[in-house]
């Protein structure tokens, strides 16, 4: 199948030749693509893989059976983010259900570094006997070697790299990446590591609830599935298809505060809505706030902390909005670097927002991006990263010399990275020397267009054909496509005005209203474009009419015509 990016374009003559070369998109076309691409290689519960194919699985489920049996002091260390809080609500969950009360449960502040660290430890008025880590402590060298020290246990639960220390010398240490794991599925998040670490307890145990451990958790698997950006293909693609539904008729009281007055629940709604408003609490307060919201014990409260969240979500966007004023303004000689890389400071540099405005910037700029702030005593750079394309951010980071790696980590597509001021300039240079080796297809956006679709030719039964193979995400992307029309009445909506709104005609009687959230570019009315879309359901004039109504999403914009 033909395909078409953006960075094929390098200029007019070359695009038209691009875009005229296109296939038309018909019924067939797209049904042929749908079916293809879509990855149902696991289709039902039973086709999950033994708990036991995970490297280290055994140890830890025979430690962990003894430390309960012996009444011993187990301290539970999760993550900040979405899928850290989740994994706080598996681990809450079991150890209701298994009515064990000597045990601790502690999530990590962002502000005091990332994972377990030795301080989670040292301050702590009773020592634990067994320390448990999910979605965090593959990197927690130190912290692992003092609990080795002190005599005490440790179970590593992560789903992310090794770093180039290797794997810590946990007493057991289950992570997909880990070398000698035959779990076949790797790309899968942390909390579903560590819904399978309890599952292996429960099945070797026989508990009671065993049978339904995977319903009772789906809200939080299908959430934190979504949030860390997992391929939606085989057992990722199961656990969103079957979970989307069943989160929606949850009766948990903070999903029943959000699906209020929803009649259904799609990846996006969770993806643009929810789960920005959960990260915030880390981001911007204490991801206890998050947690609480997620263990409300009645519709009252959890409604409470989502109007909460939500507030911390806002703040969050204006925060964004400002920096990105700021790197607009006086930052032009960092962006036009082929690596983005800006050390700022200050305020506006918060380190709470550092990580989605990255995203940010690299999307406007088409560029690999690390945005960084100076620490309080002035000793060291440290921030977040997103990469475009399929470059690998993580692995030219730390192909540099002068990065602190015992604080650094991540993945090809996101990244925390570390660098002491004397190192900074070192660090820029080496990043700076790597790009000129990155081959010009890397850099093409992850959504590529399937062909022409004139925007005649866009209607409610084709929103249907492709909403059949919902979900869609990382490793299975919405079908996108290219048409060009007249753009007429547009109008900027959204609080801080960040998204835009109007219509585009085709000048033979088409006229289809169009949506470009957080847009790049501003669109005039009476400007002819040509343009990459998705169809999406139009839900302002859906309810109004009462009919399904359908609209365009602006993804990018092509060229003028």
């Amino acid at each position: 199948m033909s395909t078409f990016t953006i960075t094929d374009c390098a200029g007019e003559s070359e695009e038209s030749k691009v875009f005229n070369s296109l296939p038309l998109v018909t019924p067939e076309f797209l049904e042929n693509y749908l079916r293809t691409n879509c990855d149902e290689s696991v289709v039902s519960l039973d086709q999950f893989p033994s708990p036991f194919l995970f490297k280290g699985m055994a140890e830890a489920v025979n430690l962990f059976i003894w430390a309960i049996r012996n009444n011993k002091r187990i301290l539970c260390v999760h993550d900040s983010d979405c899928d850290g809080v989740g994994t706080f609500m598996v681990a809450t969950e079991f150890f209701r259900l298994l009515n064990y009360q000597n045990v601790e449960f502690f999530i990590v502040k962002r502000a005091e570094g990332y994972g377990f660290i030795p301080k989670n430890i040292t301050e702590r008025q009773i020592k634990p006997d067994l320390v448990i880590t999910s979605d965090n402590g593959i990197t927690s060298h130190a912290a692992v070697n003092l609990c080795n020290q002190m005599g005490i246990y440790t179970i590593i639960t992560d789903h992310h790299q090794v770093n180039h220390l290797g794997v810590p010398q946990a007493t057991a240490v289950i992570d997909p990446h880990q070398p000698g794991c035959m779990f076949p599925y790797k790309d899968i998040n942390g909390t579903f590591v560590y819904w399978y670490f309890y599952k292996a307890i429960a099945d070797t145990m026989q508990l009671s609830f065993r049978d339904f451990w995977f319903d009772l958790m789906i809200a939080e698997i299908t959430l934190t599935t979504i949030s860390d950006v997992m391929p939606l293909k085989h057992i990722n693609r199961f656990i969103v298809k079957y979970g989307l539904p069943r989160f929606f008729a949850s009766q948990r009281a903070w999903v029943k505060t959000f699906t209020e007055g929803k009649k259904e629940i799609l990846a996006e709604d969770l993806s643009f809505g929810l789960i920005p408003a959960i990260n915030s609490a880390a981001r911007l307060a204490d991801a206890v706030d998050a947690a609480n919201f997620l263990y409300s014990p009645n519709y009252g409260i959890a409604k409470q902390w989502l109007g909460y969240l939500t507030n911390l979500n806002e703040n969050r966007k204006a925060r964004q909005e400002a920096l990105d004023t700021e790197i607009g303004t006086n930052y032009t000689a960092w962006t036009n670097q082929d690596f983005i890389i800006i050390p700022g400071q200050g305020e506006k540099f918060h380190k709470g927002i550092l990580g989605p405005q990255s995203g940010r910037v690299a999307e406007k700029f088409n560029k690999p991006t690390i945005l960084m702030t100076l620490s309080h005593d002035g000793k060291y750079f440290s921030g977040s990263g997103r990469s475009v394309g399929t470059i690998d951010l993580l692995g030219i980071v730390k192909q540099s010399k002068y990065v602190d790696l015992n604080k650094s980590g991540g993945h090809k597509a996101a990244c925390g990275v570390t660098v002491p001021v004397e190192n900074f300039q070192g660090f820029w240079q080496d990043t700076q020397m790597a790009m000129r080796d990155i081959p010009k297809e890397q850099f093409r956006p992850k959504i590529e267009a399937m062909g022409k679709l004139p925007i005649n030719y866009v209607s409610a039964d084709l929103y249907l054909q492709i909403k059949a193979y919902e979900p869609f995400g990382e490793g299975f992307q919405k079908p996108a496509f290219v048409a060009e029309g007249l753009i007429k009445d547009v109008k900027l909506i959204g609080k801080l005005k960040n998204h835009m709104k109007g219509f585009i005609e085709d000048g033979l009687g088409a006229r289809v209203p169009f949506m470009w959230f957080f847009f790049n570019e501003h669109l005039k009315s009476g400007e002819k474009r040509r343009f990459l879309y998705v169809i999406a359901k139009d839900d302002f004039a859906s309810e109004k009419s009462g009919e399904l109504e359908v609209c365009i999403h602006i993804k990018n914009i092509i060229s003028n015509i």
